[in-house]
């Protein structure tokens, strides 16, 4: 069975996790969408924490529940959790922080969208 997840940092296309894990597939939507989260970055990858409502640039996915599965152990390590919510109607996954603010070297992403500023 296919899920639907919702990427903003290193997932998105043109970044490093996207060709590790979602090469060769593309977003079934993607765009500025609000949703009840901040984002945060530390210039390397970004985070979500949840908040009232922000304008986020999302790519939108249907993935098989094997890669879905393999995001999830990628994720979960560095402290993220996913959550559900609804993007135009349709619930999908996102992946969250685990706590309620972000570490101190991470800043709020202004215009909602992360852009890489660190290399890997």
């Amino acid at each position: 069975m296919d899920k639907l997840i919702a990427v903003y940092g290193t997932l998105k296309i043109g970044n490093h996790n996207h060709d590790v894990f979602l090469k060769g597939y593309q977003p079934i939507q993607s765009g500025y969408f609000k949703i009840p989260f901040q984002i945060y970055s530390n210039g390397r990858y970004p985070m979500l924490i949840p908040d009232s409502p922000h304008q986020i640039h999302l790519e939108i996915y249907r993935i098989p529940e094997q890669l879905f599965q393999k995001i999830k152990t990628f994720e979960e390590p560095f402290g993220y959790h996913l959550e559900s919510t609804t993007i135009d109607g349709i619930d999908v996954s996102i992946f969250v922080f685990n706590e309620k603010t972000p570490p101190s070297e991470f800043y709020p992403v202004s215009d909602g969208c992360f852009k890489p500023e660190v290399e890997w």
